[in-house]
């Protein structure tokens, strides 16, 4: 088990929870699982709410006295699931855990498509230059 040495303690982030983070370092599941999980468990237990900003990959890695690659992988993939947001240079926020669709975006590649095969078939898609030589 891996705590926190006392000569690297980061302070409390106004508004957030002591994390309370204890990798297990004989484990066969990655840190950055651990980290994901645990973070995970602590929006499902409304210890963080939506919109509460948390703490940086830097201040995470410190506190567990890690390198940020695992926490970087862990903060990736609570950003994939939603969980949080992450702005460069700014710190994350806690998501709603929904992912928004942006529709016109699918709309519009939807319509790139249409329009590739409709040029192509008038002689004016991408690639007919080297069809001609």
């Amino acid at each position: 088990m891996r705590t926190l040495p006392k000569s690297t303690k980061v302070p409390p982030l106004a508004g957030a929870p002591t994390l309370r983070l204890v990798l297990d370092s004989q484990s066969f599941v990655p840190y950055y699982e651990q980290i994901a999980s645990h973070i995970r468990a602590l929006i499902k237990d409304e210890r963080l709410v939506q919109g509460q900003t948390f703490y940086s990959e830097g201040e995470v890695a410190r506190m567990l006295a890690i390198s940020k690659m695992p926490v970087r992988q862990a903060f990736q993939k609570l950003r994939s699931e939603g969980l949080l947001v992450i702005a460069r240079g700014k710190r994350p926020l806690v998501g709603s855990g929904k992912l928004p669709w942006n529709f016109q975006e699918l709309r519009g590649f939807r319509e790139a498509v249409i329009a590739g095969s409709a040029s192509a078939g008038r002689g004016g898609g991408p690639g007919v230059e080297a069809e001609r030589r």
